[in-house]
């Protein structure tokens, strides 16, 4: 499986052995810009020019927690252990534990 940012705000999931369309997932509310799977995991990250990295739970089909960052963000990268890289237009670079993300569902 591979995914894939949009301007239609949503990350797409795919099939790489057939190349259709698995899910759309939908939660942003700005362009999708990068995404990035959590080494052997069903979660992955978004960074989105709404000024937040999202983490997902390909299980479930949703977003589980965020971050607010302060200016759009144009990369995201993830790695086993759960830490989350997020380049922003700014030049700041966020370092995150996605274990310390804000809960889905909840304002900041």
């Amino acid at each position: 499986m591979v995914s894939s940012g949009s301007a239609d705000k949503t990350v797409r999931l795919w099939d790489t052995r057939t190349g259709k369309e698995l899910r759309t997932l939908a939660g942003h509310s700005d362009w999708v810009i990068s995404v990035a799977f959590m080494p052997n995991s069903t979660m992955f990250a978004s960074a989105s020019w709404d000024n937040t990295v999202k983490l997902w739970d390909v299980g479930i089909g949703k977003c589980v927690a965020y971050f607010p960052a302060m200016d759009n963000l144009y990369s995201v990268a993830m790695t086993r252990e759960g830490k989350i890289a997020a380049g922003g237009a700014t030049g700041i670079v966020y370092i995150l534990q996605a274990s310390n993300l804000h809960p889905a569902g909840h304002s900041t």
